[in-house]
């Protein structure tokens, strides 16, 4: 008990640090990224995705996947929101990097220079196969199984992942892995306290995040994962509240 107190003592203070300084841990940077192509094989809201290779510490070049920061130089995109841009960003490099697991997606590291301005990239290693959902259609659903692995090493860690749905579960070596945990938080022991943002994925919500009760806060927990894990064993099969959402 007294160690989990440390370590999110330890990662609070690290999150302070990151923000105060607008750097991460050098331990974190990683150089020697070369794109295989000049544009993003994924848009999101958040950020794009792309493709690349990276030199790792045994000389071996591998696959990587870079999630790359959108931050524009738009005038209708102002300082405070840049500046709450690279502090959500710091804070998934942060947990997603004290992460050990089969079954959690690997970040190698954040590199800063191959995209020009202040746009940073996570990097982890290519997901060949793709996303849970592409891969059930062809395999058996054992799949399921690892997914549960790495939410209780997450739960166990005192993490909530927050996020948790087929697209953010990705095939390496017919593993299962979770990955995206712009999300995640520590659990806290003070029940009060509420989770910083309301953003996630509506149909994997749990009842209680979409309608708090009167005198309770909206707040991610263990609790509300499996319900989302729920949701994802009924989404690999068919939309669930398809026609209502």
């Amino acid at each position: 008990q007294d160690m989990d107190l440390f370590k999110r003592r330890a990662h609070r203070l690290l999150n302070i640090l990151a923000d105060v300084l607008e750097i991460l841990p050098e331990a974190m940077v990683i150089h020697g990224i070369t794109l295989l192509n000049a544009y993003p094989v994924k848009a999101g809201g958040f950020a794009h995705i792309y493709h690349g290779t990276y030199t790792n510490t045994d000389e071996e070049q591998v696959e990587v996947a870079l999630k790359v920061l959108k931050i524009s130089q738009a005038r209708d995109q102002s300082d405070g929101d840049r500046r709450k841009i690279l502090r959500k960003f710091a804070k998934e490099a942060l947990v997603w990097h004290s992460l050990r697991h089969p079954n959690i997606v690997p970040l190698l590291g954040v590199d800063g220079t191959t995209f020009p301005g202040l746009t940073t990239a996570m990097v982890s290693p290519w997901m060949r196969q793709g996303s849970v959902l592409n891969y059930m259609t062809e395999h058996s659903p054992s799949s399921q199984y690892a997914i549960t692995l790495g939410l209780m090493y997450l739960h166990k860690e005192n993490i909530v992942h927050g996020d948790l749905c087929a697209r953010n579960i990705l095939i390496h070596g017919h593993q299962a892995c979770l990955t995206d945990f712009g999300l995640a938080t520590f659990i806290e022991s003070d029940t009060s306290k509420k989770s910083s943002t309301r953003s996630g994925s509506l149909r994997w919500m749990a009842p209680e995040l979409i309608h708090p009760l009167a005198g309770f806060p909206f707040k991610r927990t263990p609790a509300s994962d499996v319900w989302a894990f729920g949701c994802l064993c009924c989404e690999v099969g068919f939309p669930h509240f398809g026609s209502q959402y």
